[in-house]
């Protein structure tokens, strides 16, 4: 078995390096055009910036790698079946037991991975290193699609708190911490970029409001959008239950014409992150209480977030909404986890561009298991599948599930967990 395994891996890993041979020139590319750069775009629906919401998953135009209990997979589109990213002959891989021989593997990574990135057929992500007992350094690390190392290609200035890459630039945020102030807190955010060819970093917007953080990064074409939120009150003075006190606003930032612009809001609400269609964004606020009727709508603006138009009211009231140029996918998950309703099944609705529904499916059955009240991890999508992950105590080893997209215009869709 283990040795029909480690041939499965070296035919498949053959493969991938054969598609090394193919480079673009990414200096050949419009960064400013609406269409999409497969090589060069940000994934927005399978790579969010915010890293406590990453799954490990990458996407490549032949397939996926996978990032999970330390090691990288790779599978193609069609098998679903993924194999450990490394070529060399003699190496055992994810089946060593020698701690010492582990690190000799190109698919081990020691302290794991939760933002894998493809860009430019290889693979980034960020690396935490010790160079003294007290100190932490973060860096962006660059592999081969093999899974071999290339370089450490920037030194963040702290930890990112988000990140992606888009058409030439790392975009990520990070703040000022003093452990001082209030018990520990951070002083500012910024919002920041660096073009990878001369790595120099560019501050497009600083946060200083109370405990201020910049929390998730989209990009679009020539748009970077970006949340902004802080206090303007201590937190012992700040009102949960109507969010007084909390400043929450989203920005758009053009590339072409580096302009910020402050997206539209709405009163005593806290924006969500913008779904981003061919020529509009799609958004929804919330109002701070599970039961408000407002938190089911939706509204339309144009790609800078400007002029709210409402086009739809969904169900349920708590949901993430999701576009992948065909459907809009409304999944309930933090009506489980943050509302705590007990009789509530994770549940995600299709629907068609204009809001017509289409079918819904949920996780009462994944090859015999029911995970509907326990699958709690928002999902992500590529134009294919649908993917989640269950993470366990014992992380970075995850469970991770997928959707095949094409079961749904049948209306028959099932979930199914990937066998590492």
């Amino acid at each position: 078995m283990k040795i029909k395994q480690l041939i499965t891996t070296s035919i498949l890993l053959s493969f991938i390096l054969s598609l090394c041979g193919c480079r673009i020139n990414s200096a050949n590319f419009d960064p400013y055009t609406e269409d999409f750069l497969f090589e060069y775009d940000h994934q927005q629906n399978l790579n969010t910036s915010l890293a406590g919401f990453q799954l490990g998953i990458a996407q490549s135009e032949k397939g996926y790698y996978f990032a999970n209990d330390c090691y990288l997979y790779y599978t193609d589109k069609e098998e679903m079946k993924p194999v450990v990213v490394c070529n060399k002959p003699n190496c055992l891989h994810n089946m060593e037991t020698d701690p010492a021989k582990k690190a000799e593997c190109n698919a081990y990574v020691e302290e794991g991975i939760y933002n894998l990135m493809y860009y430019d057929q290889h693979l980034y992500f960020i690396a935490t290193v010790r160079p003294e007992p007290q100190k932490v350094v973060y860096y962006l690390r660059k592999l081969a699609l093999d899974g071999t190392f290339i370089e450490d290609v920037y030194q963040f200035p702290a930890w990112p708190a988000s990140l992606i890459m888009h058409r030439g630039y790392i975009y990520y945020s990070y703040g000022d911490y003093d452990p001082q102030e209030m018990g520990g807190v951070y002083t500012s955010f910024r919002l920041a970029r660096a073009s990878l060819s001369d790595k120099k970093e560019e501050v497009l917007y600083t946060n200083e409001s109370l405990s201020p953080y910049v929390n998730t990064i989209m990009a679009a074409g020539k748009y970077v959008y970006f949340d902004s939120t802080g206090y303007t009150v201590t937190g012992d003075q700040f009102d949960p239950t109507t969010g007084d006190g909390m400043v929450s606003e989203y920005y758009c930032f053009d590339t072409k014409t580096k302009s910020l612009t402050e997206m539209d809001g709405m009163e005593g609400a806290n924006p969500s992150i913008p779904v981003i269609t061919a020529d509009s964004l799609i958004r929804r606020f919330w109002f701070f209480n599970y039961e408000d009727e407002r938190n089911r709508v939706l509204y339309r603006s144009n790609l800078e977030g400007q002029g709210l138009e409402e086009v739809f009211t969904v169900d349920p009231t708590t949901f993430h909404l999701f576009w992948d140029g065909t459907y809009f996918y409304v999944d309930n998950w933090p009506m489980i986890v943050n509302a705590q309703k007990e009789n509530i099944t994770r549940t995600i609705q299709v629907y068609t561009s204009d809001f017509e529904p289409v079918t819904s499916f949920d996780f009462t059955n994944v090859d015999g298991e029911d995970l509907s009240q326990t699958m709690t991890s928002s999902f992500k999508m590529s134009d294919d599948i649908i993917f989640t992950v269950e993470r366990g105590s014992n992380y970075p080893a995850d469970s991770f599930y997928y959707i095949d997209k094409r079961e749904i215009a049948s209306g028959k869709v099932s979930a199914h967990k990937v066998t590492f």
